[in-house]
C-alpha cells in the first residue's frame, strides 16, 4: 500500500480551505488545514506535512513570515523535508 502524502493548507479564508481540502483529498492526499499563520506553525510542528501551502496575506503572520519562525518550530521537520509554497 502506498504512503499517503500529507499537505497542510494555511489560509484565513474558509472558502479557500474548503475548496483546497476537497480538491486535494479528491487527488488522494491527506489534508490538514489551519486558519492563520500562528495556527499553521503549530499544525506544521504537530503534523509534519510533506508540503505546506500558505496564503500570503493573513492577519497574524504572512505566508512569507511563517517559514521564518524560530528554528525550534522547524526542527520537528527533520524526519523528512517539507516544502513551503506561498499562494
Amino acid at each position: 500500500m502506498a504512503v499517503q502524502r500529507k499537505i497542510l493548507v494555511v489560509d484565513d479564508t474558509e472558502a479557500n480551505l474548503k475548496l483546497l481540502r476537497a480538491l486535494l483529498r479528491g487527488a488522494g492526499y491527506e489534508v490538514v488545514t489551519a486558519s492563520g499563520g500562528e495556527e499553521g506553525v503549530r499544525a506544521a510542528a504537530a503534523e509534519r506535512p510533506d508540503l505546506i501551502l500558505l496564503d500570503i496575506m493573513m492577519p497574524d503572520l504572512t505566508g512569507f513570515e511563517v517559514p521564518r519562525r524560530p528554528a525550534r518550530h522547524r526542527s520537528c521537520f527533520s524526519r523528512r523535508s517539507t516544502s513551503w509554497k506561498t499562494t
